[in-house]
């Protein structure tokens, strides 16, 4: 099996059409599907929402979608694709609660449940950001927003309490507070 894929014994069967090497499906030992890429790529979603934790480059992944897309339409007119944007993905906010997130995980903290602490308030706090941003009602909004606000404070305290105990270096805490104090004065102005 080309490419670092999962071998096995056992039949299976499947179509598709694609480009690359060491890719493809079926069913291994115990009716397990199993799915094969290049080393480093990841794989598309497998029937029934399941995937691999292997990354796929962009062109390998084009060849997939086409010959997905090329069986769900064909006989039809093709039409070039559009992005799709979500509720949250035209809240700057929401940019905002990543970065915070990203520089969470920057920081690096040694103690875990003061890192798990810290990571489970930043990512409540971006979750909370795009379900505030996908509510209808102006109450639903700014009650889910409060949250987002409450959760963002909630992780930038646990990295300062971090730095402040020493597990966690101290450069580390600029960039928290910084998308921290944004994000909370956005998300102020959202619950107004």
């Amino acid at each position: 099996l080309g490419g670092g894929g999962v071998e096995g014994e056992g039949e299976g069967e499947g179509e598709g059409e694609g480009e690359g090497e060491g890719e493809g499906e079926g069913e291994g030992e115990g009716g397990a599907l199993v799915r094969s890429a290049p080393p480093g790529k990841l794989a598309p979603p497998l029937r029934g929402g399941t995937a691999l934790a292997i990354a796929w480059d962009a062109r390998s992944l084009e060849c997939w979608a086409r010959g997905v897309m090329g069986r769900a339409f064909r006989g039809r007119k093709a039409r070039p694709m559009t992005p799709i944007l979500l509720p949250h993905h035209k809240l700057k906010a929401f940019g905002v609660a990543m970065q915070l997130l990203e520089a969470v995980r920057e920081a690096r903290i040694r103690d875990c449940h003061l890192r798990d602490q810290a990571m489970r308030a930043a990512k409540s706090a971006a979750l909370n950001a795009a379900e505030g941003a996908g509510r209808v009602s102006r109450a639903d909004k700014a009650r889910v927003f409060a949250i987002a606000r409450a959760e963002a404070v909630e992780a930038a305290a646990a990295v300062e309490i971090a730095v402040a105990a020493g597990d966690a270096p101290a450069e580390a805490l600029r960039a928290v507070l910084g998308h921290a104090d944004r994000f909370v004065a956005m998300m102020t102005g959202l619950i107004r």
